[in-house]
């Protein structure tokens, strides 16, 4: 068994604005905790946690908006650790928590003979809160934090195609799906869902 872990942290003070009306000392603390486990049971688990939080009053561009990465696509590129059914600017909050679980079983389910098919699949589940403590002070605009809990499920089939590359590694090509749900699901079930094209290389 394999384990990797790195810690991120970022801690920042803001001066305070001048002639503006938040003329107030802000901090800000970003910290990211990625972690990953490696069973020849299980594949490979990767766990990426996110936290932020501004205290003092904040105007909007210092908020933190959630990862959010749906581009509304028939079918669009994978992006790993965000909200893949979310927008990019619908959640907006000046503090939050965010957890992201993905885990590759690799070739635990599946053992293809074939270098050019070697399906491994992947399931994933996303899930963040969010607090906005001055919404009074953004009454002109719309914000939505993730009071509730965001929640989005799917699943990854990695190397369905392998295509070689002079010899040096092997271009993947698969598909995943992510399901949004629970209190920010959309009306219609298509709204909720994004397909998704996954590319990357191998050996």
């Amino acid at each position: 068994m394999h384990n990797y872990s790195l810690l991120t942290m970022l801690l920042v003070s803001f001066l305070p604005f001048q002639g503006g009306i938040l003329a107030q000392n802000r901090s800000l603390l970003l910290m990211s905790w990625l972690h990953q486990v490696d069973s020849k049971w299980l594949g490979k688990s990767i766990f990426k946690l996110s936290v932020g939080k501004i205290w003092g009053a904040a105007p909007y561009p210092y908020l933190f908006n959630a990862p959010g990465s749906n581009r509304h696509k028939d079918f669009q590129l994978i992006a790993s650790n965000s909200f893949q059914t979310a927008d990019f600017y619908e959640f907006t909050q000046d503090q939050y928590v965010a957890f992201f679980l993905e885990q590759r079983f690799g070739a635990l389910l599946y053992k293809s003979q074939s270098k050019y098919f070697k399906p491994a699949l992947s399931l994933v589940q996303n899930l963040g809160f969010g607090r906005l403590s001055n919404p009074q002070q953004h009454h002109k605009l719309a914000l939505k934090p993730m009071e509730k809990g965001y929640f989005e499920s799917g699943l990854y089939v990695r190397n369905l195609l392998r295509l070689p590359y002079f010899d040096l590694f092997y271009l993947n090509f698969g598909v995943g799906a992510m399901y949004r749900w629970g209190a920010y699901q959309q009306v219609g079930f298509k709204d909720n869902l994004v397909t998704q094209f996954i590319f990357g290389t191998g050996f």
